[in-house]
């Protein structure tokens, strides 16, 4: 069986705020650690963690806030290997939509290196 390696996560996280203004709302980016034997189990893994995260309260207002995984902004590995699953190591919260941060899964770095492997800059600034 295959080592296991560590990859960061970027997952996107959009609020709502019932019978508020939804127009622009808050977006959360959180940087997650994954430890996957392959990429492709590493984005199942991402993917399980931000519908763990998923949650609403109460405001001081006595309004439901949601908060809602949108899908992810980046997938890529890790250099330390020594880390914990799980953990988040950045993150940051900004008012935009989330369709701003999340990407198609061939748009994710570790993806995006795997196809580009053998092409040279010029080749992959020739097929953008």
């Amino acid at each position: 069986m295959k080592e296991e390696t560590w990859y960061m996560a970027v997952l996107v996280f959009v609020s709502s705020v019932e019978g508020g203004n939804n127009d622009v709302p808050l977006i959360d980016l959180q940087y997650r650690l994954v430890r996957a034997s392959h990429v492709d189990d590493a984005y199942d893994k991402a993917l399980e963690l931000g519908t763990i995260e998923e949650h609403s309260y109460d405001n001081a207002d006595g309004e439901v806030v949601s908060w809602t995984f949108a899908g992810l902004h980046d997938l890529s590995t890790i250099i330390d290997q020594d880390l914990a699953h799980g953990a988040e190591v950045y993150g940051t919260i900004l008012r935009s939509s989330p369709e701003d941060y999340v990407v198609p899964k061939d748009h994710l770095t570790e993806y995006f290196f795997e196809e580009n492997k053998d092409k040279t800059a010029s080749e992959i600034l020739e097929d953008n």
